[in-house]
Formats: C-alpha cells, sequence, structure tokens
C-alpha cells in the first residue's frame, strides 16, 4: 500500500485538489444564484413621480389620489419580488454586485396605478 502510495502521490495530491476546486466553485455558484441581491432606485422612482405629478394639470384631490394609488402599487410590486424571495435593498445601499430592477418595478407600479383607476 505505500509503494503505491509513494508511485502515484503526485496524482492523488492533483485529483485531490481537483476535486476540491470543483467543489468549492459549485458551492460559490449555488450561492450567489439563490442570494442575489436586487436593487430599486427608490429616489429615481418617487422623484419621477413627483415631477410628473407636477407637470400634470391636476386638482389636489386628484394629485391625493394619485399619490395614495401610487403607494399601494409600489407596495404591491415590491411585495411580489419578496413573495418571490428576492432580497431586496435600496439602490444607495448597495455598493456594488446588485441587479438593479427599478424597471421593471416601475412597469408593475404602472400596471397597478391603471388598475386602481
Amino acid at each position: 500500500m505505500r509503494a503505491f502510495l509513494v508511485k502515484n502521490l503526485p496524482f492523488i495530491v492533483c485529483a485531490g485538489l481537483i476535486l476540491n476546486f470543483a467543489i468549492a466553485f459549485t458551492a460559490l455558484v449555488k450561492i450567489n444564484a439563490s442570494n442575489r441581491i436586487y436593487t430599486i432606485g427608490v429616489n429615481r422612482l418617487t422623484d419621477s413621480f413627483t415631477q410628473s405629478l407636477n407637470g400634470a394639470n391636476l386638482s389636489r384631490d386628484e394629485q391625493s389620489a394619485q399619490v395614495v394609488n401610487f403607494g399601494k402599487s409600489l407596495e404591491a410590486a415590491l411585495h411580489e419580488f419578496k413573495a418571490n424571495g428576492k432580497v431586496l435593498l435600496m439602490e444607495e445601499a448597495v455598493l456594488s454586485g446588485g441587479v438593479d430592477i427599478t424597471a421593471q418595478v416601475v412597469d408593475r407600479i404602472k400596471k397597478g396605478i391603471d388598475k386602481n383607476a
């Protein structure tokens, strides 16, 4: 047995290293896939909404109704992403590596506002 180990030691060490790297790589891929962080530009969303609201010729009551619809639609959109198991953070809180889903949230907000209108 000792002669076999001595003779095949380089092969055994290389096979062990390759196996170790393969396991580590697989673990990293699974971790990255399941714990992806999604970012939302909340400041951009609210700034864009308030600019469009200020540009519209609406009464105070109509503006209030738009704000309520926006809030409900934003909450529903965020809840939908959370229900799908996504980790959501404000883009200002993430230094790097997040996936920006602001455009998708805007689409859902628009659908929600249209539904509530």
